[in-house]
């Protein structure tokens, strides 16, 4: 997996609160819901377009959806699959381009010249070929904004998920944070249940220039290089008490927690 994209030194990883969300004009924002412990982001793709909610996933570096046609390991959906042949805007991506090449270190042909992609998680995998789409997503003003994006159309779909799609927002060049823009996104997850209590109030993402999070009370670390969101944790408090991370003298006191919710 390709490693050689670096957030810019203010990409930082931010706690904040809900008074502190997003409200610059015009940002490209989705809403997440709880979704089974995880959490939907609805992305737009194709023309006309179809709406595919994925899960949001900051371990991954790329985002794929099943595909027409999906053979008979692929795990059942709720929707219809997007079917490549009936977008205007849809194109497979040739193994020749750099584009196969920015993660995949051995590439794979198609008999059409295609590439196809391999992309494993512990509860299964996704293959199928890169493809270049239009994908459109909402913003702060609540105006469409479109971009063109490299995808996974997956035609062998073994994940135990009832989502359609993995949106991955790891910093590789095909994640969705990437490919969108900015490189740099910004998250509020509300406390669970509190859809259920008040329907207006939602989780929030917020992605490329004008998401970064400002305002009293903002408490930033820097990441470590790399395309996963890696931390340095110095230790953990419990009331009063409070333990260094290292204290058992046995454990790396660098680069040792990542942030993947």
């Amino acid at each position: 997996m390709a490693s050689g994209v670096i957030f810019h030194p203010f990409f930082l990883l931010s706690y904040y609160l809900i008074g502190l969300l997003v409200t610059a004009h015009n940002v490209p924002q989705a809403r997440l819901t709880p979704h089974n412990g995880q959490h939907l982001m609805k992305v737009s793709i194709g023309t006309p377009p179809k709406d595919i909610y994925g899960f949001a996933d900051t371990g991954s570096n790329l985002v794929w959806t099943p595909c027409v046609p999906c053979n008979d390991n692929c795990f059942k959906q709720i929707h219809p699959l997007f079917n490549p042949k009936k977008s205007s805007t849809c194109s497979e991506i040739s193994c020749r381009s750099e584009k196969c090449h920015q993660v995949w270190d051995e590439v794979r042909c198609s008999p059409q010249n295609s590439c196809i992609y391999s992309y494993g998680y512990s509860s299964g995998l996704s293959q199928g070929v890169l493809a270049k789409e239009k994908a459109t997503i909402t913003s702060t003003s609540r105006q469409a904004i479109s971009f063109d994006i490299v995808f996974g159309c997956g035609h062998n779909n073994t994940l135990r998920s009832d989502a359609q799609a993995t949106i991955g927002l790891e910093s590789g060049p095909l994640s969705f944070v990437s490919q969108i823009g900015g490189k740099r996104f910004s998250y509020c997850l509300l406390p669970y249940g509190t859809e259920y209590t008040d329907p207006s109030i939602t989780s929030k993402i917020s992605f490329g220039n004008g998401s970064e999070v400002v305002g009293d009370g903002v408490v930033s670390t820097p990441f470590v290089a790399g395309d996963q969101y890696v931390v340095t944790l110095e230790g953990i408090s419990v009331g009063d008490t409070y333990v260094s991370f290292n204290s058992s003298g046995k454990a790396s006191d660098k680069d040792n927690f990542v942030i993947n919710p």
